[in-house]
């Protein structure tokens, strides 16, 4: 029999086999059909459909150590790119994440633009509080695709986090062209607009935020400095500041009547002159809706 005939020989053989598995398997006798997995899987290795029923059966019976046999096996008769990501991402997800980190960087030694690799060095550094070497393959990942969200939302996150609010809006901003609807981070935006200083166009943020039409009038006056501090305002002030404290703990347990009282804030930081402040609490009223 020739080498050819031989090598059809045994994928058709290990087939056969693991179609008996298969069936041993749905009668519910799980020890046979593992057994013949495993002899399929020794016939033939390069079965893919063999070795994920294998992988499935050793971690539901959490046989740890014969998973990282069956991947080094793998590795060892195909080291690719995407087999070397495969045993870093089981690795990861069975906490080993040293071990996770030295195949996912052997994978890029193969493949220096394998996105998945890079994506997944990212998760691991950020769980690892590792900020520097997270940013790095975000960086990477950004460099292979600059439209993936995970990607996105975590540059803004690290770069808010060391305060280059410019770095952080940048990334945030591409990240809202992909999720237009996350009002979450449309509210961090207006953060990061107020952090810059970039006032107006916070405020046209929030205008479109703000559904009811005396929300808008009064964001409006603010935005038009319509609003001047005046004897009137100053006995004003003074009864919204007397309401907010007679009512400050109804207010902890309705996020209704606290909205207003942010709102009330916002107008007494105003007639005081701090536009900022009183940008702020807005903000902090429209964060109450989103969660």
């Amino acid at each position: 029999m020739e080498l050819t005939e031989y090598t059809q020989f045994k994928k058709e053989r290990a087939k056969q086999i693991y179609e008996d598995a298969c069936q041993y398997r749905e009668s519910g006798d799980f020890e046979k059909a593992e057994r013949f997995f495993e002899s399929a899987y020794e016939i033939d290795s390069t079965n893919k459909y063999v070795f994920r029923e294998l992988l499935e059966i050793y971690n539901d019976n959490n046989e740890f150590k014969k998973s990282i046999s069956l991947f080094k096996r793998l590795i060892q008769l195909n080291p690719s790119e995407s087999n070397y990501y495969l045993y870093g991402k089981f690795l990861k997800e069975n906490n080993k994440l040293k071990h996770s980190i030295l195949y996912l960087r052997k994978s890029l030694q193969l493949k220096k633009t394998f996105l998945p690799s890079h994506l997944l060095l990212a998760d691991i550094y950020l769980k690892l509080k590792q900020k520097d070497k997270a940013l790095l393959y975000l960086k990477n990942s950004y460099s292979l695709d600059s439209s993936n969200s995970f990607v996105l939302e975590n540059l803004y996150e690290l770069f808010y986090i060391a305060k280059k609010h410019g770095d952080s809006l940048k990334y945030l901003n591409e990240y809202l062209k992909i999720n237009p609807i996350d009002q979450k981070k449309v509210l961090k935006k207006i953060v990061l607009l107020i952090k810059l200083n970039y006032l107006n166009e916070a405020f046209s943020i929030l205008k479109n935020l703000f559904e009811s039409e005396n929300n808008l009038i009064f964001i409006n006056k603010i935005q038009n400095n319509q609003l001047i501090l005046t004897a009137d305002d100053k006995n004003q002030i003074e009864k919204l500041t007397a309401l907010r404290i007679s009512k400050v703990q109804e207010f902890q347990s309705n996020p209704q009547n606290k909205k207003s009282l942010l709102l009330e804030l916002s107008l007494i930081n105003l007639l005081l002159g701090q536009t900022r402040k009183s940008l702020m609490y807005i903000l902090h009223a429209l964060q109450l809706n989103a969660n």
